[in-house]
């Protein structure tokens, strides 16, 4: 890509793929918490329309209490899902945190948020894909959300590689080509 250039090639923006979280160990072990992205934002409170018609992701909150009932233990907090992206013959898993039900950014712990990347991170280690650090984490579309957005992403910054987005800007992100 030249200097100043707009345009981006295929090979040089992550994009979701499917085949990527329906190969994992931890999607084939937990086979009923891969649903519809439109399915887990309606569970997470997602008010908003949105684009997600067909596209599916892992419902790690399914997971982590499948895994702490089995494991004889209280579920510990865990990002809500996460896709796969590509670029090229690159491979990786996202985790997506979503943030619908908060109104006012100031009172989101965002230390917690790492916390819950942590324990992500380690459930999904095993999966032999490599786990891109941070996460997507997404809000509303409130007026006084979107004043606070980028406020939030600097706090998290400090932190990893974290994005603050609404639905539609991670749809266009990661799921046009």
């Amino acid at each position: 890509m030249a200097v100043g250039s707009r345009t981006q090639k295929q090979d040089e923006k992550w994009v979701f793929d499917s085949d990527i979280m329906r190969s994992c160990t931890v999607t084939k072990q937990h086979k009923q918490a891969y649903i519809p992205i439109s399915d887990i934002l309606k569970k997470e409170h997602c008010r908003n329309k949105h684009p997600f018609t067909q596209e599916y992701a892992l419902y790690l909150e399914v997971v982590e209490t499948e895994m702490a009932s089995s494991e004889k233990r209280n579920k510990a907090p865990i990002v809500d899902f996460s896709i796969g992206l590509a670029r090229g013959e690159n491979r990786k898993i996202r985790l997506i945190e979503a943030k619908f039900n908060v109104d006012n950014l100031n009172n989101l712990k965002s230390s917690n948020i790492p916390d819950k990347v942590q324990h992500t991170t380690d459930v999904l280690r095993d999966c032999g894909i490599p786990i891109g650090s941070g996460a997507v984490v997404l809000i509303n579309k409130s007026p006084k959300v979107q004043q606070q957005k980028s406020w939030l992403a600097r706090i998290l910054m400090a932190k990893g590689a974290y994005e603050v987005k609404t639905v539609d800007e991670f749809y266009k992100l990661y799921f046009c080509a």
